[in-house]
């Protein structure tokens, strides 16, 4: 929802609707982001002595997962309510619709 209000918010600051380039930057963004979450992940696991098909793992395997898996997640999902505390568009997106209404009213008649 957030990428299509920026969408929104772009057409009606620059006048040219732009969601073809929108689109395309957030998947790309999506797909470079689970790419470096992969190898992170990996790369970790490997640095704490994790070893695949076994039973049983060292103890810094196991509190290298609780930390990607507890702990960083937590840190994350703290950065992004500040995140969207800071998000102000919405307060904006009434007005930014009636607007935008009116542009394509006055371009159809």
């Amino acid at each position: 929802m957030f990428v299509i209000d920026c969408m929104k918010y772009t057409e009606w600051k620059k006048g040219k609707k732009a969601e073809g380039i929108l689109a395309a930057c957030t998947s790309l963004a999506q797909k470079i982001g689970a790419a470096i979450a992969m190898f992170l992940t990996g790369a970790v696991l490997q640095a704490f002595g994790y070893v695949g098909g076994q039973a049983v793992q060292s103890q810094s395997a196991l509190n290298a997962i609780y930390g990607m898996y507890i702990i960083l997640p937590i840190i994350i999902m703290a950065g992004a309510f500040i995140c969207m505390y800071c998000y102000k568009l919405d307060n904006k997106l009434p007005q930014i619709e009636e607007e935008l209404e009116e542009r394509r009213a006055k371009k159809i008649d």
